[in-house]
């Protein structure tokens, strides 16, 4: 789930990178749906993914209709500050981002 405060974004994607790894391709993705959720894929299979346990660094950008603009450190995943250490038993990524300017 992503979220600006209390507010889900939705046509955010999120790349998740190995956090040993950042220059390495993303290995998985996400679009958020309506209600700021989304379902992890692998890029090759487009299937769903479960994060293995370990650290991570997530980039997002806008991919929908409205351009939703966050400065350029979310979109690079070596200066991201969107980290994520994941537990085998973690069962939802949520992701609290600051408001996004809107670019009409």
């Amino acid at each position: 789930m992503i979220l600006a405060g209390i507010h889900p974004l939705k046509d955010v994607q999120v790349s998740v990178f190995s956090d040993d790894r950042p220059e390495d391709q993303p290995i998985a993705f996400g679009i958020s749906d309506d209600n700021g959720r989304l379902l992890l894929r692998q890029r090759e299979s487009l299937s769903g993914f479960q994060l293995p346990e370990g650290g991570y660094r997530l980039t997002i950008e806008s991919v929908g209709e409205f351009q939703l603009i966050w400065p350029g450190e979310f979109s690079d995943p070596l200066r991201t500050p969107l980290k994520q250490l994941w537990a085998p038993n973690g069962s939802e990524l949520i992701l609290d981002v600051p408001e996004p300017k809107l670019n009409l």
